[in-house]
């Protein structure tokens, strides 16, 4: 079936659409394409196949990788598909790049496919602005995370000043118990001299050895 083959209401309606549009015929050969198919391809792609369409656009996953003609939204309504929203990407001749959401229907009388048309929807600024939103996304959770990690070192930072703040603390108590014990024990060495060195006071042979050894020390 060629062009001539579809009612004229049918071509008028693929060529009034505003957006690029595909008729196939069920061999999947390209019968009627619209103005806007024309300025992508800068050529006609009337009578090509569908593997000719992929060459001349471009077409390929999302991902950049090639997307077999079988994948086509165009072929698989040939088997009876209903395609809606398939995201493509093309080049065009120029070299501007779109993202593109295909639709294939086929077109059936009596049962019988005769015909498959086919709609892209650009959605270019759409997918532009969705990459940036998963880009700023991307960078806000990277931020949080990198801070969360600076949070959680200045934390491990303030238990270990914390826990070296509490071995000094323990450290000068354990000083200060020391110098007390000391202090008590050298008072305790200062009432004893004290008491044995009392004038007038009758010492006991062995204070009196002690006070006069203790005494002649201190006139050497």
């Amino acid at each position: 079936m060629t062009a001539a083959g579809f009612s004229a209401d049918v071509r008028f309606v693929i060529a009034a659409l505003p957006q690029p549009a595909f008729l196939y015929t069920p061999d999947g050969i390209v019968a009627v394409v619209n103005s806007a198919v024309e300025r992508m391809a800068s050529t006609s792609l009337t009578g090509r196949t569908v593997e000719e369409v992929i060459a001349s656009l471009g077409v390929s996953q999302p991902d950049g990788t090639p997307i077999a003609a079988c994948d086509l939204p165009a072929l698989r309504a040939l088997a009876r598909q209903m395609v809606t929203d398939c995201p493509l990407v093309i080049t065009a001749a120029d070299g501007t790049f779109y993202a593109i959401r295909a639709s294939s229907f086929p077109l059936l009388q009596d049962g019988i496919v005769v015909g498959i048309l086919s709609g892209w929807s650009d959605v270019t600024a759409l997918s532009r602005v969705l990459c940036d939103e998963k880009r700023r996304r991307s960078e806000a959770e990277a931020f949080v995370k990198r801070e969360e990690a600076i949070a959680e070192t200045l934390v491990q930072q303030n238990e270990e000043l914390l826990a070296q703040d509490e071995k000094f603390r323990q450290h000068l108590e354990e000083q200060v118990r020391n110098q007390k014990a000391f202090v008590e024990s050298e008072q305790r060495v200062r009432r004893t001299l004290d008491r044995l060195l009392s004038p007038g006071r009758e010492l006991p042979n062995f204070e009196l050895a002690v006070t006069s050894s203790i005494s002649g020390c201190c006139r050497n």
